[in-house]
């Protein structure tokens, strides 16, 4: 199964006024800068079966993003595993039914999805250190959920370079 690791875009530093951290959004560049790291990957033939994607507001947005920009006959569904502190027995039991060729983006936060990255790589050994640039991406292969043994990263992108491969098109 390949797992695409996708951190949110650029978000707002704050809530809205009244607001939660839950609600905060993309900003316009953090819109404008993913669709085009988005663009990239398409550039790349990276295409997903799901895209599950943090209940948070600026998770959901870049999932949508990337749902369109690649333009993917799916929705992004909404995973409660993806959010900051989720249990990612309940995300590898969601994925595990998608079988072994299915490939996944999952959208969410740091430094969940470092530690996810970490715990993916070397279940049970030491930490491995991921740093995820918000519109990251980080593709780790596995055999199953949870992985026996570790997986396989085959790319650790940043949205710089995404951007770039994406003015190509």
């Amino acid at each position: 199964m390949q797992i695409h690791l996708v951190r949110h875009a650029i978000a707002a530093d704050a809530p809205p006024p009244g607001g939660s951290d839950v609600d905060r959004a993309l900003t316009p560049e953090g819109i404008r800068r993913f669709r085009s790291a988005a663009l990239g990957l398409g550039f790349l033939g990276v295409r997903f079966d799901r895209v599950l994607t943090s209940p948070l507001v600026r998770a959901a947005e870049t999932a949508r993003l990337l749902v369109d920009a690649l333009e993917l006959p799916i929705a992004p569904e909404v995973h409660p595993a993806l959010a900051p502190g989720g249990s990612p027995r309940e995300l590898f039991a969601s994925l595990s039914k998608a079988g072994p060729d299915a490939s996944a983006a999952l959208v969410g936060h740091e430094p969940d999805l470092s530690t996810l990255a970490s715990y993916l790589l070397s279940p049970g050994g030491p930490r491995v250190e991921i740093a995820l640039k918000k519109g990251g991406v980080c593709r780790i292969d596995v055999e199953s959920l949870p992985p026996p043994a570790g997986g396989l990263l085959r790319y650790l992108l940043t949205p710089r370079v995404l951007r770039a491969v994406g003015k190509r098109e």
